[in-house]
């Protein structure tokens, strides 16, 4: 595999280049030598490896990041779950525990190989046992809710994988315009909710998937347009784990939103308060339709993908989708992933799309947009 060859102090060679070589590679019978992104090798060389491989990293300047970070997935494969731990395990969580569990099954792009445990603790004793399990173990943790803003690796990922899935984690209260809401509500069945019964505030949230927990870390919302408001907007505290164990809550003014962002990535989501206000019924029904056709008539709702790719940058005259759209990549594919026709910032899974098919649009659209418009595009996904 060859990767890019760039002049550093020095000056370039005349007539050496990645393709000169792959082509005296050919010539010598290397049929299967191939260039490519240097970010891409990894995920290629641990989907593509056989046993009894060697794998040799060669070069000079950055090449020896491509070695750390197969060193790094090597050391993570070589992992194994003892019978012992997984017996305690079962033993301390009620709720469901899968091992090798595929997390192109919770995930709303349908992508992604097997986690080692996914797990679905009863209530916050549990959960406070599985981050102890995993401390101790030194495994990795990821929380995710419906996977609905989730890229997840085709080799899978390397520790557990929480889910806050359980009646203790949906439950609702409200009284007046104030709610108490957990992390693992539906957030369009609580836009649906607060709409019925005459809380105004979350109806231009219609047509976002996900959970009540996955819209409080990422603020989910509108646009910059001032009628579309963002969730963080409403709330007043969070209930919140740390990763090891203890439970506190955050008040307003502890908590940090922005676009596409909070300061909560140090703590697990449980629940949150939120302020809303009254209003008619009927006329928050009306307004949340309308809003719903807005976005149908722009948006990728009825595909399968993990919303919008890109955050808009910051001091841009022109948003991620405009660019894209300007660049001619509509339509784009790579095996079976698709730079959607409706929405330039939407890639959608049109045919068994990988993990590995959609980065390679990533990567594709990043370079072209800062090729023609000197802006570095940042992921509003999260690749886990």
């Amino acid at each position: 595999i060859l990767a890019d060859i760039y002049a550093a102090s020095e000056r370039p060679i005349k007539g050496v280049s990645s393709k000169t070589i792959l082509e005296s590679a050919v010539r010598h019978g290397m049929k299967d030598a191939a260039i490519m992104d240097k970010d891409a090798i990894p995920e290629y060389v641990m989907k593509d490896k056989r046993s009894g491989d060697a794998i040799i990293v060669l070069g000079a300047g950055d090449i020896s990041e491509t070695a750390d970070e197969l060193s790094e997935l090597f050391h993570e494969e070589s992992k194994r779950i003892p019978e012992e731990d997984i017996a305690k395990l079962s033993g301390q969580v009620s709720g469901k525990i899968r091992f090798m569990e595929r997390l192109s099954m919770h995930t709303s792009f349908r992508i992604g190989g097997p986690a080692d445990i996914w797990i679905e603790p009863a209530d916050v004793n549990e959960l406070r046992k599985i981050l102890a399990f995993a401390k101790d173990r030194r495994m990795k943790v990821s929380v995710i809710g419906r996977g609905t803003n989730v890229l997840a690796r085709d080799e899978g990922f390397r520790g557990i994988v929480i889910h806050l899935g359980s009646p203790e984690f949906k439950r609702l209260t409200v009284k007046g315009a104030r709610l108490k809401v957990g992390a693992g509500f539906s957030l369009p069945q609580l836009v649906s909710l607060c709409c019925d019964r005459g809380l105004a505030g979350l109806e231009s949230l219609v047509g976002i998937p996900g959970t009540v927990g996955g819209a409080i870390f990422m603020n989910a919302g509108g646009a910059s347009n001032p009628i579309f408001r963002n969730f963080g907007d409403f709330i007043t505290s969070v209930k919140a784990m740390d990763y090891s164990g203890r439970i506190l809550r955050l008040a307003k003014s502890d908590l940090e939103f922005g676009y596409r962002k909070s300061n909560l990535a140090r703590w697990i989501i449980v629940e949150v308060e939120l302020l809303l206000r009254m209003e008619s019924g009927a006329s928050l029904s009306s307004r949340a339709s309308k809003f719903l056709k807005m976005k149908k008539a722009k948006q990728v709702l009825d595909s399968l993908s993990a919303g919008c790719v890109f955050k808009n940058p910051k001091d841009s005259q022109f948003t991620s989708g405009q660019m894209i759209d300007s660049l001619g990549l509509k339509g784009k594919s790579i095996g079976g992933a698709e730079v959607s026709k409706r929405h330039a910032n939407f890639i959608v899974n049109r045919k068994g799309a990988t993990c590995a098919d959609v980065m390679g649009l990533i990567r594709l659209i990043r370079k072209r947009v800062e090729d023609n418009y000197k802006v570095k595009l940042e992921l509003e996904v999260s690749v886990i």
